[in-house]
């Protein structure tokens, strides 16, 4: 009975090598072709829709986050928490800094908060009133740019962005290359006879 009992614990130790040595063989590697550090673009074939933006992929960040040296600890916070979610979901790693940290585009893409240093983000915070934003892609500058009129509005803009962007079945964070969100305060026109 013994004899058995170790005869088929064998054969089951065999059929989990077996089982684990055939699955181990379907992987594929989208390891980085060592491009150069921190710039690195994702290799091998996108999961992504092909008329989006692959601001992340197989573990491997496409896109930088820069933003406003004066946002509060709220919000920048609540981008931590996201870039968590990002990590726990698909695996990727986000560089996040400071405009002041980086005062000029360096050439890598990047999703832009806030009203940073950039000019691009300065035009669209310009035209926000508190409590309003816009999340949109800037095809001429390769850029994400999330403004705000406030902290709770950029706060807001980054959940939206995460929330929408992340594909956890398919692990990656993507937006449509014409992808435009705003939330614009409407008030009443009343009219003055």
């Amino acid at each position: 009975m013994s004899i058995t009992k170790r005869l088929l614990a064998f054969i089951m130790c065999l059929l989990m090598l077996f089982s684990a040595i055939a699955c181990s063989s379907d992987v594929e590697d989208y390891s980085d072709s060592g491009s150069g550090a921190g710039n690195s673009i994702a290799t091998g074939p996108s999961q992504a829709p092909a008329n989006y933006v692959v601001l992340a992929e197989h573990e491997v960040a496409n896109f930088r986050i820069v933003y406003e040296k004066g946002l509060t600890s709220a919000v920048v916070q609540k981008l931590n928490t996201n870039l968590e979610t990002l990590k726990n979901k698909t695996g990727v790693i986000m560089e996040a800094v400071t405009d002041e940290a980086l005062p000029a585009p360096d050439g890598k893409p990047e999703i832009l908060i806030g009203e940073t240093n950039r000019e691009v983000s300065r035009i669209a915070s310009a035209k926000l009133r508190s409590g309003e934003y816009t999340i949109e892609y800037d095809k001429s500058t390769n850029s994400v740019v999330i403004a705000g009129g406030g902290a709770a509005a950029i706060s807001s803009a980054i959940n939206s962005l995460f929330k929408k962007g992340i594909d956890t079945n398919k692990r990656y964070f993507a937006i449509s290359n014409n992808f435009r969100e705003e939330k614009f305060l409407n008030f009443p026109i009343q009219s003055v006879l």
